[in-house]
């Protein structure tokens, strides 16, 4: 439902320049603290001690992401704002953010840094549509991740000034304009015009100025649509500000159950059986040494706390299923993308060398694909991979079931699983495997085509970056009846790259060929060369 403004309303008491009229549909606490530093000659010092609560009002100083948080407004007090502005802010905001996202869910215990707020598919920066701010008015809508264009305007969002390029965070903060509306590179927000006030423009956007179509949609949902969408959780590194088609799955998603859509014809799906959560998996008891499965505790809360129950053998079972995954997606990798550069790969690893070269060329893609299995089995040394003795120790390399990162994405959406769907006996283990193997080929896939994409070393990227996704999403829809399948889904989007798009520097079979004029200078052949 919709909170309508006017709820949230009453008459200010005078001791500051303010008219509630100011206020507009889903206008934010950064545009409302805006709006009183522009016509009080306040900063951000004078915000605390005007609205703040004993706590924060008894703090030497104010410091802290918790205490600047627009979105939790938690060092504030309402009867303040009730009082001094005649506006509910906390209570208003609140119920505004609920409305847009608190329903959704998308792999709840993945943090994006300790500082994360509890609002999940809300911008970390300030979100800024140049047409409204020239008005001096900023939107809660403007803040959702997957609404990437002005409700308002059909504008582009950004979350820099358009001179520096200075990201702005969405906190209480004066670290990032001079004076309202004014960036310190004196690149100017507001309107500028000597015949009437700024003021004069503020209170005019309603619900009504809407033109977003999508938007219109996702205000309007009601609760039998939003249960719907509380079975999705979307992949946590999904940059939802660059990837618009979000928002057009989620609200086909929850059409479901009105019209039936099929969501096929967007997007690529593959689902389980019907009641896979009750197939039955043969697990010798004799191997939970000395637990039988009458004791044994159902898992409901986090996979983490699988071990402090005895249960390995349970633990070995999903580590072996990414063990053969990720063997699966390298001899799939072998036969496809990589069909034509395996010779490469082999010169790569030997590190072999041209005797009468300074430079020996790379293949881009030997290199991506030697990059992508380090960085997934752990390697130190890029010329182990593939060496067949350490070929046979990659599944005792896969300790956990941690993709490459920690807090890792993929165990927030297996938690968000064992919590909706518990493992109640070690034998009813079968969706949390379908759910493993499928989300492990797609993150996979994801971080070699970001090696792919940039291959050369010298390029840092963190591996959060690299198996972020950006343009393109990977979602699962969880059942909401016992005879109903799990499904992944995921956009055409995300598809391998063509095998021209990079240049191989051997593209002939004779120039792949190892030359007599080769070397390999891999650290055993050197040490077997100095032998003799």
């Amino acid at each position: 439902m919709i909170p309508v403004l006017q709820d949230y309303l009453s008459i200010p008491d005078g001791t500051l320049t303010w008219n509630t009229r100011w206020i507009s549909d889903f206008e934010s606490p950064w545009s409302i603290f805006e709006k009183l530093k522009y016509t009080n000659l306040a900063k951000r010092k004078d915000i605390f001690k005007l609205f703040g609560n004993a706590e924060t009002l008894n703090k030497k100083t104010i410091i802290g992401h918790k205490n600047h948080d627009l979105y939790k407004l938690s060092a504030f007090d309402e009867l303040l704002f009730d009082q001094r502005l005649g506006f509910k802010l906390l209570k208003y905001n609140e119920t505004v953010l609920n409305s847009l996202v608190g329903f959704l869910r998308g792999g709840e215990n993945y943090e994006k840094g300790s500082e994360a707020s509890e609002y999940h598919f809300l911008e970390k920066n300030l979100s800024i549509c140049m047409h409204c701010i020239k008005d001096g008015f900023h939107s809660l809508l403007h803040q959702v991740e997957f609404i990437n264009l002005c409700p308002f305007h059909n504008s582009p969002l950004i979350n820099h000034c358009p001179s520096c390029k200075r990201e702005i965070p969405y906190e209480l903060s004066d670290s990032y304009f001079e004076h309202p509306y004014l960036c310190y590179c004196r690149f100017t927000f507001k309107k500028i015009d000597s015949n009437s006030p700024l003021s004069s423009l503020w209170g005019k956007y309603s619900i009504d100025d809407i033109k977003n179509s999508q938007v219109l949609n996702w205000l309007s949902l009601g609760e039998q649509e939003k249960n719907e969408l509380e079975r999705v959780y979307i992949y946590p590194l999904s940059k939802m500000s660059k990837t618009p088609q979000i928002l057009t799955f989620l609200l086909n998603v929850s059409q479901k159950q009105k019209s039936p859509v099929k969501l096929d014809k967007f997007y690529s799906s593959v689902q389980s059986s019907s009641n896979i959560q009750f197939f039955k998996h043969p697990f010798p008891e004799n191997s939970f040494k000395g637990y039988s499965f009458e004791q044994w505790s159902p898992i409901d809360y986090s996979i983490s706390f699988a071990d402090s129950y005895g249960n390995k053998p349970l633990i070995k079972e999903f580590v072996k299923i990414k063990s053969n995954i990720l063997n699966a997606m390298s001899n799939h990798l072998k036969r496809t993308i990589l069909k034509h550069h395996k010779t490469c790969i082999r010169r790569y690893v030997r590190v072999s060398r041209y005797i009468d070269r300074e430079e020996t060329p790379i293949c881009p893609y030997a290199e991506a694909y030697v990059n992508w299995k380090q960085e997934l089995l752990s390697f130190k040394h890029f010329y182990d991979v593939d060496s067949q003795p350490l070929n046979l120790q990659n599944r005792a390399r896969i300790s956990d079931l941690s993709v490459v990162i920690s807090p890792d994405p993929l165990l927030s959406i297996l938690d968000a699983c064992i919590r909706a769907f518990p493992i109640e006996k070690p034998q009813f283990h079968s969706h949390y495997k379908w759910l493993i193997s499928h989300l492990i080929w797609h993150i996979g896939k994801q971080l070699f085509i970001s090696f792919l994409r940039n291959p050369n070393p010298s390029i840092k990227k963190f591996t959060e970056e690299r198996i972020a996704f950006e343009g393109h999403f990977l979602a699962v829809l969880f059942p909401q009846k016992n005879n109903e399948p799990f499904v992944v889904f995921w956009d055409n989007k995300h598809e391998w790259l063509n095998d021209n798009i990079l240049s191989c520097p051997y593209p002939t079979v004779k120039e792949k060929r190892k030359s007599k004029l080769e070397e390999s200078f891999h650290p055993m052949q050197v040490a077997i060369d100095n032998l003799y």
